[in-house]
């Protein structure tokens, strides 16, 4: 769709669905509320839902792949292939746009940038969902312990007004302008889930791209969505994706202090998990993470491909609403 500005710019909207329910339907109907959407091309991605989600929507405007289970960030590049539009609007399909400033996105937009994060709103609070580049591999070592917590680069915008920013946005809800999504050959597909965006935002501000963050487009996130007895699939593939993003980004110093860490509140986290009953369930990902950190680099790969079964896991449950 060509919107109504002087540069006709157009955005098409890719979505990932697994097993996503009437989430998705709801995901839909947000975007067809506001007219700057309304007529976008939609690109759903399945990766093998086994619920009812494809058979409760409006299929107007909406073209449908079918694919495996192939990651989160392999979903979104298949679809983004059938996307010639000037921009791509990532959604989760846990999302639901509530609020968008057609004017404010629309004079954002033609100041070309690569790269576009909303607010992103959960249980009714706004979500810490702008962040430096540092904070994604620190923060679950040193917030476990109640040492630090992140702090957001826009978390105090309450202005309304698009700001800069350099760091990484929440994957839930991204605009991506196409031409250097393609340019940098879009999500890198190791990343089967979580890190994904980290590093997608990481390549486009090393690029020289723009990243900005605009509070006027508001996007709700369910999350949590499925059930917490996948918690410990979720923990293997966040540990899993963390080292490698590190071994892509990490400085060698850094990295060395960050896997010595890493391991010391492994083990920590093994032991708390044998004293506590609730936490035993995640005893198994906590000894694959540690299998991984304590291993060298030339065995990361090795690991990871005999350990198919953390994804098979997430085969019949939906995977793409992180809790």
């Amino acid at each position: 769709m060509s919107l109504k500005n002087s540069r006709n710019i157009s955005i098409g909207i890719v979505i990932v669905n697994y097993n996503s329910g009437n989430l998705l339907r709801s995901c839909l109907a947000s975007i067809r509320k506001f007219e700057i959407f309304k007529y976008c091309k939609i690109i759903i991605v399945d990766t093998g839902s086994i619920d009812n989600s494809l058979e409760v929507i409006d299929k107007d405007y909406i073209n449908i792949i079918k694919t495996g289970n192939v990651g989160f960030g392999a979903a979104c590049n298949l679809g983004a292939r059938y996307i010639n539009d000037d921009y791509i609007l990532f959604l989760n399909a846990d999302t639901e746009i509530s609020f968008v400033d057609s004017e404010s996105l629309l004079c954002v937009l033609n100041n070309s940038p690569a790269l576009i994060a909303p607010s992103i709103m959960q249980s009714g609070m706004l979500v810490n969902n702008v962040l430096p580049f540092f904070s994604a591999t620190c923060d679950a070592l040193l917030r476990d312990v109640g040492l630090w917590a992140p702090k957001s680069l826009v978390i105090n915008n309450e202005t309304g007004v698009a700001v800069d920013f350099d760091g990484w946005a929440s994957g839930a809800a991204l605009i991506v302008n196409t031409e250097v999504f393609k340019k940098i050959k879009g999500f890198d597909e190791q990343f089967f889930l979580y890190y994904e965006e980290v590093d997608l935002c990481r390549r486009i501000k090393n690029s020289g791209g723009r990243l900005i963050y605009l509070p006027s487009l508001v996007v709700q996130h369910v999350g949590g969505g499925s059930s917490g007895g996948l918690n410990f699939a979720r923990t293997a593939m966040r540990y899993e994706s963390k080292l490698a993003y590190w071994y892509k980004h990490g400085k060698k110093f850094d990295f060395r202090v960050f896997k010595i860490l890493s391991i010391l509140m492994l083990g920590l986290k093994i032991i708390r998990a044998l004293i506590i009953s609730r936490e035993r369930y995640k005893i198994p990902a906590y000894f694959y993470a540690l299998k991984l950190y304590v291993a060298p680099r030339s065995r990361f790969e090795k690991i990871r491909a005999k350990t198919w079964w953390w994804k098979q896991a997430l085969e019949h449950r939906s995977m793409y609403l992180p809790s």
